[in-house]
Formats: structure tokens, sequence, C-alpha cells
């Protein structure tokens, strides 16, 4: 009897061990759940939308619980590092292409995600060249020959360029002109000379042209011979014209986190226009995933969000992507474009064509100002007008009646001249 205290003492010691055993397991289980639920972070979500101007494409950071990683351009260059608290990354590209970018991202603990998206440069996203202030001056006499022009423009966004300035001149292929071009050229022979600059871009190249119209030396009649009577076109020409606009695609990416159901409401943050640009319209483009989706346009209309619901099309899909169709324009009233005079000799009788000025790149015409006037050789006034175009207006020109109509097309104003002699009796 006496080993009955011992055995009740070790039986109460591995009951005592048991419960403390099972109580540790309990704690260290809660512990466990406990830091990995509330201490231990959340792996990266790698998330991010782009913009692209020509080969530079701006990366707008929307990625969270990252700590460090890299960004991975595709096209060859060094990895770039990941700072969790940058907003964009803008790089530039060496050419047209399609590139993989991709985002791998680590949190504290080391685990590992990476996002890669598809980014495609083609023509239509590089900058389109630019020719401006296109310019044609005469430096000598423009009722002589040989007569004397200079050509001048400001460029763009240009490598290379072309003149070709008539049969008379070989055409000229100039590299890396910079910001402005200038040229001269002398013509021996008279008629009409068309003077070209051009860029190559696509299939449609970029292109200013200016037509003069060389006028032959004067004729030294003799006394027998009546001269030809000779006057003079002049026109001024403004336009009334507003800025241009261009038009971007944007692209929202939408996370779709683990968990969160086959319908996730959603909110992406705004992207901005350009400097100096508003939105003037919007489209969404169409996406059978989108419910309830509504375009936020910010009080200043320069920039753009959008809101809804998404319908999940898979579990493991993680985000979705929502395109806009954004046509940008710079604010400001209608503006009055001035171009140079333009002269040249009206055929008596005869048809004369001549070429109106375009105007320049970076605005859209809506309105034309015009004053036109007509002069003999000793400057004296034969019609003027800054209105109507005439037809059939009479005229005289050395002593003789002659009728003037002007019509007008989109680039040029044609000239006819009927003429009857005085006591002809036509």
């Amino acid at each position: 009897m006496a080993d009955a205290p011992e055995t009740k003492n070790s039986l109460f010691k591995t009951l005592v061990t048991s419960a403390l055993g099972i109580i540790g397991g309990a704690v260290a289980m809660w512990l466990t759940s406990f830091v990995s639920s509330a201490i231990k972070p959340p792996k990266p979500l790698p998330n991010f939308a782009f913009q692209v101007e020509g080969l530079h494409v701006t990366f707008m950071n929307r990625s969270t619980h990252a700590q460090y990683g890299w960004w991975d351009f595709g096209d060859n260059t060094a990895l770039e590092p990941f700072t969790p608290d940058k907003d964009r990354v803008v790089h530039q590209f060496p050419k047209p292409g399609t590139y993989n970018v991709k985002l791998a991202l680590k949190n504290i603990l080391g685990e590992e995600s990476e996002r890669t998206v598809t980014v495609a440069l083609n023509e239509d996203t590089m900058p389109k060249p630019d020719i401006r202030q296109f310019r044609v001056k005469a430096l000598s006499d423009a009722n002589k020959t040989p007569v004397t022009y200079e050509i001048s423009a400001e460029l763009r966004n240009v490598d290379m360029c072309i003149w070709s300035l008539g049969d008379e001149v070989p055409m000229e292929v100039v590299n890396d002109p910079g910001k402005s071009i200038r040229k001269t050229v002398t013509f021996d022979e008279p008629g009409f000379k068309t003077l070209r600059l051009f860029v190559p871009y696509g299939k449609k190249p970029v292109e200013r042209s200016e037509t003069i119209f060389v006028t032959a030396n004067t004729f030294q009649s003799s006394p027998s011979t009546p001269a030809a009577p000779s006057a003079t076109i002049a026109l001024n020409l403004t336009y009334v014209a507003a800025p241009d606009s261009k038009t971007e695609t944007w692209t929202y990416v939408v996370p779709l986190p683990s968990g969160s159901g086959a319908v996730v409401p959603f909110e992406t943050r705004p992207q901005s226009a350009l400097p100096g640009f508003t939105i003037a319209k919007y489209e969404i483009l169409p996406n059978k995933q989108i419910k309830d989706g509504l375009p936020l346009l910010s009080a200043d209309r320069t920039g753009l969000s959008y809101r809804g619901e998404v319908f999940r099309p898979a579990f493991n899909v993680k985000s979705i992507t929502i395109q806009a169709r954004v046509w940008l324009e710079k604010p400001g009233q209608l503006q009055e474009v001035k171009r140079d005079p333009v002269y040249m000799t009206l055929k008596i009788p005869g048809e004369t064509i001549l070429p109106l000025p375009a105007l320049e790149s970076g605005w859209i015409a809506k309105g034309i100002k015009m004053d036109l006037k007509i002069h003999d050789e000793r400057n004296q006034s034969l019609f003027a007008t800054q209105k109507d175009l005439p037809t059939n207006a009479r005229i005289v020109v050395g002593g003789r009646d002659a009728y003037l109509t002007v019509s007008r097309t989109t680039d040029h104003l044609k000239f006819v001249v009927q003429q009857n002699l005085v006591g002809s009796g036509n």
C-alpha cells in the first residue's frame, strides 16, 4: 500500500504534462496563425498601366505590397530597379516593334510575383513629323529672270527631309536637318515652279509646298507692234483657325484580387492629358466584362478615370484591361493666321491659276479672309475686293476693255480674262 501515493503522483504528473503539451500546441498553432495573418506581409501584387508617346512610354505604377524588384523592358537594355514610392517610370525604346515588359516584385520575406504586358509600338504611335513656317521669299526682282528665291521652314520630329524644286533643280536629301532649314534656288526659265519640302512618313509623307510663277523678261516690241497689256495680282490671305487636336488611346489596368468574387467593383486612377491640352471628348471602347461603367472627367477636363463593376472571366484571371479613345485639344478661341502676300502676273487674255498659301500645320481652318487687288504696270488699280469674287467684271488695261471672272477652289484661285479691243465692234 506504500506505493499508492507514488502511483497517484506519477499519474498526476502525466496528466499535467499532457495538458501542458496540449495547451502549448494550441498556443503554438494560434501564434503561427496570428503571425501568418497579422504579421506576415501579403505577397506582392505587380500592376501597372502605360501610355505611349512615340518611342517614349510612361509606365504608371499601380503595384501593392512590394518591397523591391525590377523592370525588364524587353529591349535588351539593363534592368531598372523598382522603387515602391515612384509613381511613374519613363522608358525610351530603340525602335518600333513589339516588346514584352515585365515587372517582377518581392516582399520583405522574398516572396515573388511578376506581371508581363505586351507593348506594341508601330508607325501610328511615332511622333508625326511637322513642317512649320514654310516660307518662300524672292531675293531678286521676281519680274526678271534669272530670279533667286529663298525657302525656309521650321521642323519638328524630322530626321531626314527632301527638297524637290522643279525639273531644273536636282532633288536633295538632307539628313539631320535640325529644327530649321533654309535653301536658295535660282531660276533662269520662266513658268510655274512648285517648291516642295517633304518628309517620308509611312505611306503618307508630310509635305509643304508653294507654287510660284517666274515671269519672263519684258518683251521689247517694235514701234509697229502694240505692247501687250499686263497686270499683276496681289493677294493677302488670312485664315480664321483653331488650334489642331490630337487623338490618343489610353489603357487602364484593373486588378482582380484573389478571393474577391465573380463581380468586382473598381475605380481606376485618373490618367492625365498632355501639358497644355484638355479633353475635348472621349469614348470608352466596348468591353463585355464591364457592368455599369461610368467615365469620370475631372472638372478642369485634364483627367479621366473609370468606375464600375467587372465580371471576372475566370478565378485565375488577375486583371483586365480597359481602353479609352481620347480627343485632346489646346484650349483657345479662334485666331487669325496671316500668310505672306502672293503676287502673280495676270494673263490678258487668258487663264491664270493662283495657288492659295497653305495654312501652317497645327491649325484647323474655320474660315478665310481675302484681300485681292489687281494693278497695271503703272501701279494703277484695276480691281479690288475683300469679299465677293467678280464675275465678268469690266476692267480697262492699256486702253482696252477686258472682263474678269475669278473662282475659288480649296487650294487655288482661277482668273479668266476675256478681252475686247476698243472699236473692234466685238
